[in-house]
């Protein structure tokens, strides 16, 4: 996933509750944040993997993974592609 202007890929509860989803063994690139996910009005996201991807450098603000401190997220083997680890920034 690359060439987007806002993420690659938006995660957002704007219709219903997201839960259970796995973001395993991709390779995403771009946006503001490459990997946003917001809550919105329902609360914290249940169930979220991101594991084992690989990101490259190329965002507005230097974010690879932007997610809400209260979802809790299982965060494993992220690394960006020159082999530096990625950390996650809290909203």
């Amino acid at each position: 996933m690359t060439d987007a202007t806002n993420a690659a890929l938006q995660i957002t509860q704007d219709r219903a509750p997201v839960a259970n989803l796995a973001y395993t063994k991709n390779w995403a690139d771009n946006g503001g944040c490459t990997l946003n996910i917001a809550e919105k009005t329902r609360g914290p996201l249940q169930g979220i993997a991101i594991t084992d991807n690989t990101f490259g450098t190329t965002t507005k603000f230097n974010c690879a993974i932007l997610y809400p401190a209260t979802s809790p997220i299982a965060f494993a083997r992220n690394l960006y592609t020159d082999a530096r680890p990625i950390k996650m920034i809290k909203r």
